[in-house]
């Protein structure tokens, strides 16, 4: 493929994004951004708040796409409009720092690839979760937002391509699209980062709508589309645990090596605090997945909760290894450390 050099020397950017009722995120999102970008494409998909307003008081041509109900079909709107050599998409809860998007511009003029992951963190207090990283491995900058992040790898920055394209109702990617067409790629550590799992100032009304559209999107997707990653986001919409395990049970038998299933078991049974059929799950898991840390930090967990915390200790301490200053396996030993010791003195 001849790639034009002269894009990758002095890469000229559009942002593009869509939003929806975003008043309050909004400003904060164009003033962190506008200086950085050669150009800013906004989409609308059906606000009825200020947010048009806003968009039309920074000067900034206003584009609306009638939603569909599909998460793709908006940003592949979007992608129709820009007018530079490069896009980098972002959602308005996001946020790129001007010293790293120097960086990124660097790493495009070194690597000369068609499209970049960046790492998407997102700043989360849900230490249960995959790969959920404790915060002070950020800059001092971010400690104050949440106890931790869980990194995500996305392509999020590609040439102005007409054939790159976003599939997919929810959860969208472009790395189908990217395939397709034979484009170079490439992964980076240049971080966004995602506010929206710990900041929310909609109100409840406009949040629960938005729940309730968001797993009615993904039960649809997962009704077309029923592969491992649409049957996961798929458990996620669902309350009840036992009903969540009835379906990750079955989910495990045809996918035994997908770890979340397995994971998804464990918790529920710890939701329904049955401690012993938490381990039960974990155990099976971990017997495929040897030594995967969700599970064994569920199983530790559960067994402190079952009077077992010498049992717990071990695991800990391996857990420890890993992440050092992972605050959850802190708390875990001490609180293991401290039933034991009490119950040593009892026993005295």
């Amino acid at each position: 493929m001849n790639l034009d050099k002269k894009i990758f020397e002095k890469p000229r950017f559009s942002l593009c994004a869509i939003y929806k009722n975003e008043e309050k995120n909004l400003p904060t999102f164009i003033d962190r951004h506008i200086e950085l970008m050669d150009e800013m494409i906004l989409v609308d998909t059906g606000s009825t708040d200020q947010s048009n307003q806003i968009v039309k008081s920074y000067h900034i041509p206003y584009h609306f796409f009638q939603w569909t109900r599909n998460f793709s079909e908006a940003r592949n709107y979007s992608l129709t409009l820009p007018t530079q050599d490069w896009v980098i998409v972002l959602d308005i809860d996001e946020h790129i720092l001007k010293e790293d998007f120097l960086r990124l511009k660097e790493i495009i003029a070194q690597k000369q690839k068609d499209a970049y992951s960046l790492l998407q963190i997102n700043f989360s207090d849900q230490y249960q979760d995959i790969n959920w990283k404790s915060i002070t491995t950020l800059p001092h900058e971010f400690h104050s937002l949440a106890q931790g992040y869980i990194p995500s790898p996305l392509i999020r920055v590609f040439r102005n391509h007409e054939g790159i394209r976003f599939h997919g109702a929810i959860h969208e990617l472009v790395g189908d699209s990217i395939h397709s067409l034979h484009l170079s790629s490439t992964i980076t550590n240049i971080p966004i980062y995602h506010y929206g799992w710990i900041i929310d100032q909609r109100a409840d009304e406009e949040k629960e709508k938005k729940k309730k559209e968001y797993r009615e999107l993904i039960k649809q997707e997962y009704q077309r589309d029923p592969s491992p990653k649409m049957a996961f986001y798929y458990l996620s919409t669902i309350e009840n645990p036992e009903e969540k395990i009835k379906i990750a049970f079955q989910l495990t038998r045809t996918y035994p090596e997908i770890k979340q299933f397995w994971e998804v078991m464990a918790r529920s049974a710890v939701q329904l605090q049955q401690w012993t059929r938490a381990i039960s799950y974990a155990d099976k898991g971990l017997s495929i997945h040897k030594e995967h840390t969700p599970l064994l930090a569920i199983k530790a967990h559960c067994l402190i909760e079952g009077g077992k915390p010498n049992e717990s200790i071990p695991i800990l301490n391996s857990l420890l290894t890993r992440d050092p200053q992972h605050p959850i396996y802190i708390y875990e030993l001490k609180r293991a450390q401290y039933i034991l010791n009490r119950l040593t003195e009892n026993e005295k």
